[in-house]
C-alpha cells in the first residue's frame, strides 16, 4: 500500500465534490460520498453512468444491453426505480464518469 495515497485520494474526492457538489447525490455517490473505493464499487458506478449517458443520447436500453456496461439485468430495474437519475445534469455526469475512471486506473491498494 502506498504511504499517504489513501489520504491523497480522499483529498482528490473532496476537491472534485467541491467543484461538482451534485455529484455526491448521483450514480457515483457510493464512491464520492460513502468512499467505497473498491474496484467493484467503481466499476458499478462507471457502468451506471455509461448506461445513463447512452440512454440520454437516444439509445433505448433493455435487459440484454446491461452487459455492455458490465452491469446485471437487475441494475436496469434499479436505474428505472431511480428514474435514470433524470435530475442529474449531463453536465455533471460527464466529469463524474471521467473522475471515477481516473480513480479506477489507480491500483486498488493505493486508493
Amino acid at each position: 500500500m502506498c504511504e499517504g495515497c489513501v489520504e491523497e485520494t480522499y483529498d482528490k474526492i473532496e476537491a472534485f465534490v467541491e467543484r461538482w457538489p451534485d455529484s455526491s447525490y448521483g450514480p457515483g455517490h457510493i464512491v464520492l460520498d460513502d468512499l467505497n473505493l473498491l474496484d467493484a464499487n467503481l466499476d458499478w458506478c462507471i457502468g451506471l453512468i455509461q448506461a445513463i449517458l447512452t440512454r440520454r443520447h437516444g439509445k433505448e436500453i433493455g435487459p440484454g444491453d446491461m452487459a455492455l456496461f458490465k452491469l446485471k439485468s437487475s441494475d436496469l430495474e434499479f436505474l428505472e426505480s431511480m428514474d435514470w437519475y433524470d435530475d442529474d445534469t449531463t453536465e455533471c455526469l460527464g466529469p463524474t464518469l471521467g473522475f471515477l475512471q481516473e480513480l479506477r486506473a489507480m491500483p486498488e491498494d493505493d486508493r
